[in-house]
């Protein structure tokens, strides 16, 4: 089966590569595109005990080349349909030399990705729609991406936090399966999307995430208005469907307003924003619980050196991480997609408030409109103490980028997809 797989993406690759046809011929035209992906993270967590995230470093690489079909409806509206293969490696993931096995190549294809979208230009603005498996850089929430293909124009002060998706868990669960739409005009920004996440089996739970992000400008004066809200439901499965309503729901809902502006060479994004979280374990029959709080969120930035800060006050965003299913197997990321350490006092003092502070200074250099480099420090603070800090790197390669020579290059700041 693996062999015959790989030979039919050979196959789609080849056609796309050398079947282009002539100008004219048909209206139905191939297109083809590979995002290149490096990331380097080396957590240092041990002067908390590791309370909140293990310390250990992360050294990965992923490729997904895609071709597919272009159908142009008229001149303001095309259709598409993808396909190809998510190809990604743990550095050093080998098997110890006293096992026979070793590391197949072929355990490097870690999923098929396939998707229809269609695209729409209006004089209003575009929409966008995808069904399907496809990359999550597509979403704000889902990738906290700001500009990749020239889709969003957002700071990275605007962005959601990583409360709503940790950046490891964005560059290890890099694809959507679901729904996306995307609604952008000069003003404003809209999404909403579906995440199928867990399919119902045995030992499995049915799994999904719906969310949705937008903004308003206010006039031509940087400021704006926005919200991003995520649910996660996280049902029954095979194994558990006895037990009546073994269901968990964990909801983030963060409206804000924004401050985004340049000032001689100096861009600023200033971000003030409510947090409120709605959490229930049919379970344990705890009713909803409430968990709130305030965040402000900084970033400044001169010739691509910054400092990104989010600061955030109030009760624990994840009240049963550290809680397990009636099977015994723990929540944690099962049930949580952002950064652990939003727990703040942990489930058991939940509903006692608290500070987190996280504060990145990094540097980032865009290399022509298709490559981009990125290096930071990442440092982590609770109430009075320090946490431990992390070193990143990351590289993004995408050639759609580089051949596309139709897309309007940008002469502003962009910011990229950064997996870190």
């Amino acid at each position: 089966m693996k062999k015959f797989t790989l030979i039919a993406i050979s196959l789609i690759f080849v056609v796309a590569a050398y079947g282009q046809p002539r100008r004219g011929q048909s209206p139905v035209k191939f297109v083809y595109d590979v995002d290149f992906q490096y990331y380097l993270d080396n957590c240092e967590y041990a002067v908390s005990n590791d309370s909140y995230d293990i310390s250990q470093t992360l050294n990965s690489a992923r490729l997904t080349p895609l071709a597919g079909l272009r159908l142009d409806q008229s001149n303001s509206v095309s259709h598409y349909i993808h396909g190809g293969i998510d190809i990604m490696r743990n550095f050093g993931e080998h098997t110890a030399s006293i096992d026979d096995n070793g590391l197949e190549n072929s355990d490097l294809f870690r999923e098929i990705v396939f998707w229809y979208a269609m695209d729409a230009r209006f004089d209003w603005g575009r929409l966008q729609g995808r069904a399907g498996i496809f990359p999550k850089r597509y979403s704000v929430i889902g990738s906290r991406a700001a500009i990749l293909k020239d889709e969003f124009s957002l700071s990275e002060a605007e962005l959601p936090p990583t409360l709503f998706i940790s950046r490891e868990n964005r560059f290890y669960d890099n694809n959507m399966e679901g729904l996306l739409m995307n609604i952008s005009t000069r003003k404003s920004y809209f999404e909403a999307g579906l995440d199928w996440i867990g399919k119902y089996g045995y030992g499995r739970r049915e799994t999904f995430r719906a969310f949705t992000y937008g903004n308003v400008g206010l006039g031509e004066s940087g400021f704006k208005i926005g919200w991003a809200s995520a649910y996660l439901h996280y049902a029954n499965s095979e194994k558990t469907d006895a037990v009546e309503d073994n269901v968990v729901d964990n909801t983030i809902f963060t409206p804000y307003v924004a401050y985004v502006d340049r000032i001689g060479n100096i861009d600023l994004g200033l971000k003030l924003s409510y947090v409120q979280g709605f959490n229930q374990d049919r379970f344990r029959d705890t009713g909803y619980n409430l968990s709130y709080g305030g965040m402000l969120t900084t970033d400044l930035s001169f010739n691509g050196i910054g400092i990104l800060n989010d600061a955030y006050y109030g009760m624990s965003q994840m009240p049963y991480y550290d809680l397990s299913d009636v099977i015994g197997q723990p929540y944690a990321g099962n049930l949580y997609c952002g950064s652990p350490f939003y727990k703040i006092n942990g489930s058991e003092k939940w509903n006692n408030s608290g500070f987190y502070d996280r504060l990145e200074a990094y540097w980032q250099k865009n290399f022509g409109r298709f490559l981009a480099l990125r290096t930071g420090l990442v440092f982590h603070f609770s109430d009075n103490h320090y946490d431990g800090w992390q070193q990143q790197l990351t590289l993004i390669f995408n050639l759609e980028r580089a051949i596309n020579k139709q897309q309007k290059q940008r002469v502003e700041r962009r910011y990229f997809e950064f997996s870190l």
